[in-house]
């Protein structure tokens, strides 16, 4: 509903949480990994419970800028897929997405407002990527994965249109 929608917006944009759960993940490092693992940037970001998309947003830039490090050896062709049930924080997100990532060659942003846990119903995400030579990453950032009832049959039944190489990135809190 639009009042907690706000409320989560209000809470993860005051800058003691920014500090402790959004600039804490190690982004840049991570980047380097998936560029690493994939050996391209061509990769397809499925955010799920993208909520106001920053992290997801984040997470591109940093593999965009180590892409272009990289010289002439990488082109980027990235889709960053923003997945969310609320309406208010998935337009913000893509608002967001817009413009951070606005005048940039090889990003394509799309907002879909669905229910993750139907995941398999949303067939633009499922394609065979050993034909397009993409990397799809699914990305379940900001305490995503605490949301859900039971992660194992989330990830048995939800996940099972995903290939052998693509990735899964999870944000995890440890206590």
């Amino acid at each position: 509903d639009p009042k907690s929608a706000l409320n989560w917006f209000s809470l993860s944009n005051q800058s003691s949480y920014a500090t402790v759960y959004r600039e804490s993940l190690p982004l840049g490092p991570l980047a380097t990994k998936m560029l690493e693992r994939a050996g391209h940037a061509r990769m397809d970001f499925i955010a799920l419970g993208a909520g106001d998309g920053k992290q997801e947003v984040r997470l591109v830039q940093h593999l965009l800028e180590q892409a272009d490090a990289r010289g002439g050896k990488m082109h980027p062709d990235l889709s960053l897929y923003l997945v969310d049930i609320s309406q208010p924080l998935l337009s913000e997100a893509l608002r967001h997405a817009n413009t951070s990532l606005s005048g940039r060659s090889g990003v394509t942003v799309w907002a879909i407002q669905g229910n993750f846990h139907h995941l398999p119903r949303y067939t633009q995400l499922h394609y065979a990527p050993q034909r397009a030579n993409r990397r799809r990453v699914v990305t379940m950032l900001g305490n995503t994965l605490g949301n859900l009832d039971n992660e194992p049959t989330f990830f048995r039944h939800c996940l099972v249109g995903f290939a052998p190489g693509d990735l899964l990135l999870l944000d995890v809190d440890v206590t």
